[in-house]
């Protein structure tokens, strides 16, 4: 399930009162300055060479049972890689030249991921992604959307991890939740961890639908049924 990507705020540390304390914060400030600057360089040279980097995974698209496939939610697994259209394809192109001339434009990183992401680049959507969340990794959208990605490439412990971060920055993220319990289920198999999952969701989000449009507590209940 890909979610609405709305941009959360950061917190704001109080800078030390003494000389080494100032020279402390300025030490944590340059970490994360240079962990954007290396993933800015990385992303530019994938651009470049025409194939992004990503951790050492063979992409596998559809990694489930296909048994597991046929109950689980319509949205869960990622279409496929496939050719887009000229116009979707110039798209993409544009949005390619423009962060080459700015790697460190966000909204144009997550703007690029959203646009691999449609199309079923899954490798190319999770380093734009991480260029993005590198600048900021508060967005509890980006995660999100960043973790399906993983979980289209069959990194399903990366994909928990950033699930879990944007529960983190956002508690009860619905979208996030949801995710979590489908890569519990359907690619882990810990069933039971996925329906407390679930039903976590129903408790915070009891009107919610599934992508398929089956209400979550009726998603939940037929989930349970076929377990037992």
């Amino acid at each position: 399930m890909k979610s609405k990507q709305q941009p959360t705020q950061t917190k704001e540390y109080k800078q030390g009162n003494t000389q080494e304390e100032q020279q402390g914060m300025r030490r944590i400030t340059l970490a994360p300055v240079t962990l954007i600057l290396i993933i800015a360089l990385t992303f530019i040279l994938g651009l470049l060479t025409g194939s992004l980097l990503v951790h050492d995974s063979s992409p596998q698209p559809g990694a489930v049972q296909p048994q597991a496939a046929q109950q689980q939610p319509s949205s869960a697994q990622p279409q496929a890689a496939q050719q887009p259209s000229p116009e979707v394809q110039q798209h993409i192109a544009e949005l390619e030249k423009k962060a080459l001339s700015d790697p460190t434009d966000r909204p144009l990183l997550v703007e690029l991921g959203n646009a691999y992401f449609d199309t079923g680049n899954y490798a190319k959507s999770v380093q734009a992604y991480e260029a993005a969340l590198a600048i900021n990794g508060n967005d509890a959208a980006v995660l999100t959307d960043c973790g399906v990605m993983y979980r289209a490439l069959g990194q399903y412990d990366k994909a928990l991890e950033k699930f879990a971060r944007a529960r983190e920055v956002e508690p009860g993220h619905a979208f996030a939740i949801f995710n979590t319990g489908v890569v519990l289920n359907y690619d882990l198999h810990r069933h039971d961890e996925a329906l407390e999952v679930w039903n976590e969701l129903l408790r915070l989000h009891p009107d919610m639908t599934t992508p398929d449009g089956r209400p979550i507590k009726t998603f939940i209940q037929q989930v349970a049924s076929e377990k037992k």
